[in-house]
C-alpha cells in the first residue's frame, strides 16, 4: 500500500501553490489599481456648480490648522462656501475655525445630542437648511484635501445616472506606534482593496471620510433622517442613493486622514471597524 502523505510532504506541495495563488492575486489587484489611475478624467462640465463644503468639526488630538488652510487653498473654478459645524461650548474651536478659515466662513453651532458634545450626524443636521450650493460636499475634521479635491468629486455629478461620488483615505499619522500601525494597515489594504472591487462591480457604499452629492439628489433621499440610529451609517446613506436609481462613482481623488492613536485599546477599536464594515 502506498505511503500515506505526512504532513512535511503536504506542506511542500501546497507551500508553492499558495505562494502562486498570493502572487498572482496581488499581481491582478496591482493591475487594476494603475488601470483605475489610468483611466480619462470625465470632461468638465460647462460651468462649474457652486459647492457648499459643509465641515463637522470636532475638538480632537491632531492639529486644525493644516487641514483648514487646505480647505481654503481649494483650486475650484466656481464658487465654494464653507459651512463650520462646531460644538457650541468649544469657543476655542471656534475662534480657530475663523482665524484659519477666513470671515468668508460661516460658522455654525451645534448641541450636544446625548453626551458632552453633539455627534458628526447631529453637526450635519445643523448645516442641512443652510446649503445653498448646487452641490453638497461632506469632509471629516481630519481630512487634508489636495488642491483638485472639489473638481475631482463635482465634475462626474454632471451626469444625471450619477448620485454620489467619493474618494480614497491615505494616512499620514505616524507619531506613535498604534497610529503607525493604523497607516501602515489602511494604506497597505485599501487601494488593493476598493479600486479592484471596482473594476468587477459598481460601488455599492460611500467612504463618509469625504464625498459629495446634489443638493436636490440629498433632498430627493430624505437628507440625513435617521441616520444616527444606525451604525452603519454609510451604507445606509449609499443604499438611499441607489434606491433612487443612481450610481455611487469612485473617483481618483486622494486625501490625507489624520488618525492619531494612543492606546492599544484606541487601535483595537479604530482595526474593528475595518472587519465589521470591510465594505468601507
Amino acid at each position: 500500500m502506498p505511503a500515506k502523505p505526512t504532513l512535511a510532504a503536504l506542506a511542500r506541495v501546497l507551500a508553492p501553490a499558495l505562494l502562486g495563488w498570493y502572487t498572482l492575486d496581488r499581481a491582478l489587484k496591482l493591475a487594476a489599481v494603475v488601470a483605475f489611475f489610468r483611466r480619462p478624467a470625465p470632461p468638465a462640465p460647462p460651468a462649474w456648480p457652486g459647492v457648499t463644503l459643509v465641515q463637522p468639526i470636532t475638538r480632537g488630538r491632531h492639529d486644525l490648522a493644516p487641514i483648514l488652510r487646505a480647505r481654503r487653498a481649494l483650486d475650484y473654478p466656481g464658487a465654494v462656501r464653507h459651512l463650520v459645524v462646531c460644538d457650541r461650548a468649544d469657543h476655542a474651536t471656534q475662534e480657530r475655525c475663523r482665524a484659519l478659515l477666513g470671515p468668508g466662513a460661516t460658522i455654525l453651532l451645534a448641541d450636544p445630542d446625548g453626551g458632552a458634545i453633539a455627534s458628526k450626524v447631529a453637526k450635519l443636521q445643523v448645516a442641512l437648511p443652510q446649503l445653498d450650493g448646487e452641490i453638497a460636499c461632506f469632509v471629516d475634521d481630519d481630512v487634508a484635501l489636495p488642491p483638485t479635491a472639489l473638481q475631482a468629486l463635482v465634475a462626474p455629478l454632471a451626469r444625471d445616472e450619477v448620485g454620489a461620488t467619493f474618494g480614497l483615505a491615505r494616512y499620514i499619522s505616524w507619531g506613535t506606534v498604534w497610529s503607525s500601525l493604523m497607516s501602515l494597515f489602511v494604506n497597505s489594504n485599501a487601494l488593493l482593496s476598493y479600486l479592484p472591487l471596482a473594476a468587477l462591480t459598481e460601488p455599492f457604499t460611500i467612504t463618509g471620510h469625504c464625498f459629495a452629492l446634489r443638493r436636490a439628489t440629498l433632498a430627493a433621499i430624505g437628507g440625513l433622517d435617521g441616520l444616527d440610529r444606525r451604525i452603519d451609517d454609510d451604507h445606509e446613506f449609499a443604499r438611499r442613493v441607489r434606491a433612487r436609481g443612481l450610481r455611487i462613482v469612485q473617483t481618483p481623488l486622494l486625501y490625507d486622514v489624520t488618525n492619531e492613536l494612543d492606546s492599544p485599546a484606541a487601535y483595537h477599536a479604530q482595526l474593528k471597524r475595518w472587519f465589521v464594515f470591510p465594505g468601507r
